[in-house]
């Protein structure tokens, strides 16, 4: 049975965009998560990646947002995790268990990560 997976991207304008990863995500589907974050980085554009939707994800999908958060500080670009507080994911404990969840800045809503991202 495979895994379902699925990237999109909504831009709020030409300076943010937005990534969601509904479903389930593990190193199937980390090339191409890892390709739309390259593409909104290398246009230094501020990046939110919302993991509301998301029930399961691997330590190499954390890998690749691990990776882009630092590329993003490079560039001089905003990255945003939006995980909800309401609800103990799977996703909430992968960021405990590996004790990365204060190396993101995290947000319980599109709206206040789109608040709190600077543009690149």
């Amino acid at each position: 049975m495979g895994i379902h997976t699925s990237v999109a991207i909504g831009r709020r304008d030409q300076r943010v965009g937005i990534v969601s990863l509904p479903g389930e995500h593990d190193v199937g589907s980390a090339p191409q998560l890892e390709n739309e974050l390259a593409c909104l980085l290398d246009a230094a554009m501020g990046v939110v990646v919302d993991l509301t939707e998301t029930t399961f994800a691997d330590s190499r999908t954390l890998g690749v947002l691990l990776a882009a958060r630092h590329r993003a500080e490079q560039v001089g670009a905003g990255f945003v995790l939006v995980l909800p507080d309401d609800d103990y994911t799977q996703v909430h404990r992968l960021l405990d268990v590996t004790g990365l969840r204060s190396t993101f800045t995290i947000c319980p809503t599109v709206a206040s990560a789109l608040e709190n991202v600077p543009p690149g």
